[in-house]
């Protein structure tokens, strides 16, 4: 893992209701940098056209109130807040100017094989955590194309209508532990960027008798700005474990152990393999030992919070920092292939709450 900004949107420290308040996590304006920060945009050039296409299917969840309309029939407003002055960032932390609005990240895997078929999605199940996880629903949009555009003097902020869509049921849902998922419907089919009637790519799952990827990458809305890329890493665990909830219910916990750049909003997001098949979905972030920072060497003293200039800075750690500091968690899709594939027929109802 090269950068976090900050690291744990993560539900072993608890998002809270994330449709309504995206980041309650602790300390949320901390920026933790593991070396060179890698995270690319979209559009850069060092992005393949296969790893672009693949990762159109990424969509930011962001709270119904921060889309709005606008005078032009075709397009909405992501209401938004420059990463910075939404987290009280010092002067050159990287990004610091982009709009945040996202609380969570998303990925298509399909259109039902229906007719008029409503596209389906896969996310962390506590991007709908709540009391009612439906209502969190109903208060989401579902935004492809927040990207940074090609060109500066486009504004990121504006998406085509035709890119937003509603969160309208939850099909599949599960949080106890790390096993954290949601399989949930849009309001319509979902089509590719700017057309009326050509599919969207959607992205392929792991399936289970497949071999795994050694090396991952991933597609998320970190600390809610547009659409980031990572570096491909390396895997560092593959776990497989049956556990048992206090009701008697058994649970797969299905994980993938890898120092990926994963924080506040990538929740949720997909880990892609070389071959950029979907192999887990971010969920939350660990330690493998029993502390982070006294167990890394820090390579710049001055502390995260600068006393001075009252604003949150970096914490610098040499290479090595993220084998021993907290490691980002992606639970297998390997576990809810069965799920998604029953919603792909059409053949799953709404859940209720």
């Amino acid at each position: 893992m090269r950068s976090t900004l900050p690291l744990f949107a993560i539900i072993a420290f608890g998002l809270g209701n994330c449709a309504d308040e995206p980041y309650q996590q602790e300390n949320p304006n901390k920026a933790d940098i593991f070396g060179a920060d890698d995270r690319e945009e979209f559009y850069s050039r060092s992005i393949s056209n296969e790893q672009r296409a693949v990762t159109q299917a990424a969509a930011a969840l962001i709270a119904t109130r921060r889309v709005q309309e606008t005078t032009h029939p075709k397009l909405s407003r992501v209401v938004s807040q420059p990463l910075g002055e939404a987290f009280d960032l010092c002067e050159g932390v990287r990004f610091s100017e982009q709009p945040s609005a996202a609380h969570c990240s998303s990925f298509f895997v399909g259109n039902e094989a229906i007719e008029n078929g409503q596209g389906i999605m896969v996310t962390a199940g506590h991007c709908f955590e709540g009391s009612n996880p439906q209502r969190s629903c109903d208060e989401t949009k579902v935004v492809f194309d927040f990207v940074m555009p090609p060109t500066p003097s486009e504004d990121p902020t504006l998406v085509l209508n035709s890119s937003v869509y509603q969160c309208e049921n939850i099909l599949s849902y599960k949080v106890f532990r790390n096993v954290d998922y949601a399989v949930f419907r849009l309001d319509r089919t979902v089509t590719a960027f700017g057309s009326k009637d050509a599919a969207r790519q959607a992205m392929q799952l792991r399936s289970p008798n497949e071999a795994r990827s050694d090396s991952v990458y991933g597609a998320g809305y970190p600390s809610g700005i547009p659409l980031k890329l990572t570096a491909r890493t390396g895997v560092k665990n593959y776990s497989y474990d049956s556990i048992e909830s206090a009701d008697g219910e058994q649970h797969i916990e299905s994980l993938i152990f890898a120092p990926v750049d994963s924080m506040a909003g990538n929740s949720g997001g997909p880990w892609l393999g070389l071959d950029n098949v979907v192999e887990g979905i971010v969920v939350a972030g660990v330690s493998s030992t029993g502390g982070f920072e006294s167990n890394v060497k820090l390579l710049d003293p001055s502390t995260w919070f600068d006393e001075a200039s009252q604003c949150y800075g970096l914490i610098k750690y040499d290479e090595d920092g993220n084998w021993l500091g907290r490691v980002p968690i992606a639970y297998s899709v390997t576990a809810i292939v069965e799920q998604v594939d029953l919603a792909l027929a059409g053949e799953m109802d709404a859940l209720s709450w």
